[in-house]
């Protein structure tokens, strides 16, 4: 089934939908950013962790749809189905709807 690319969360260019994420949990701080918390479903854990392990030393966007939210310095690779990504609360409701929405 096809995925409408606005309706999905990109790590790297791995493109992540609604049905690759097991669970997600925000935490707010007090200065109006909020920490997002992703489990990944194994497979697209897997394919995010090999995009990491290829990109060491380069950078990874995270987009939200179209939306560019942040960029970071990948160091080193990692493997694991935990991602925490750093965001502002306006992001983190549209990611949430995002999620909520599913593929449809």
């Amino acid at each position: 089934m096809a995925v409408n690319a606005e309706k999905a969360l990109w790590l790297g260019s791995v493109q992540v939908t609604a049905e690759d994420i097991s669970k997600v949990q925000a935490d707010r701080s007090t200065n109006g950013q909020v920490q997002v918390h992703l489990i990944l479903k194994p497979a697209i854990a897997a394919a995010v962790n090999g995009f990491i392990s290829k990109s060491v030393g380069g950078q990874i966007e995270i987009w939200i749809g179209d939306e560019l939210i942040n960029t970071g310095h990948i160091a080193g690779a990692v493997v694991s189905e935990n991602f925490n990504l750093v965001m502002t609360e306006a992001e983190a409701e549209q990611l949430t709807v995002l999620i909520s929405s599913g593929s449809d």
